[in-house]
């Protein structure tokens, strides 16, 4: 249950998500949404998303998605190329899972949250999911479990053996050169 305390243009900028099953409420402030499980109290999420290296062209490329609506996800550091993936998108939203997207600006297009070990979305939902796999390698089956079909996943950083990885979680293999790696699901 959504319980907006502030909206602007259709955007929740403060209140908060309701979970009827655990009871939890998950706060919203600033346009910024903690899916994490309690206790949030003292965990680190300040200072802004640290960039990293390529650019949001390349990055939409590899997704492969060149128009909205719908969503994409960017899980961790390359939550930074948020906004410029979704200034070159119209109609796409940008959702981006990471530590310190709470000082990052409220923008059209560009959704922050933060969130635990499991991603707070249904399975194959997302039109595109990127990640670096050296952040943290866990999250690779995740990304997998919420891209819809027809979607691509990008994996940047990629140590070897993630293309096989993926083939196990039933993806078909893209791009495998040089750390990157993209797959699709059928």
């Amino acid at each position: 249950m959504l319980l907006a305390d502030e909206l602007a243009d259709r955007r929740v900028l403060m209140g908060s998500l309701g979970c009827a099953n655990c009871r939890e409420r998950y706060p919203i402030e600033d346009g910024h949404c903690d899916l994490r499980p309690p206790p949030r109290e003292g965990s680190d999420l300040s200072g802004i998303v640290e960039s990293v290296p390529g650019d949001a062209v390349t990055l939409g490329a590899l997704l492969g998605v060149t128009k909205g609506p719908g969503e994409v996800a960017l899980l961790g550091r390359l939550a930074s190329h948020g906004h410029d993936l979704a200034a070159l998108i119209p109609e796409l939203e940008i959702v981006c899972v990471g530590g310190g997207l709470r000082e990052v600006p409220e923008e059209p297009g560009v959704s922050r949250l933060a969130a635990g070990p499991m991603l707070p979305f249904q399975s194959g939902v997302m039109r595109g999911v990127a990640l670096l796999v050296s952040d943290d390698p866990l999250r690779l089956g995740e990304a997998a479990r919420i891209l819809a079909r027809g979607s691509r996943l990008v994996a940047l950083n990629a140590p070897a053996g993630t293309a096989e990885e993926l083939g196990r979680l039933e993806l078909e293999l893209v791009l495998d050169e040089g750390g990157t790696v993209v797959a699709r699901r059928p």
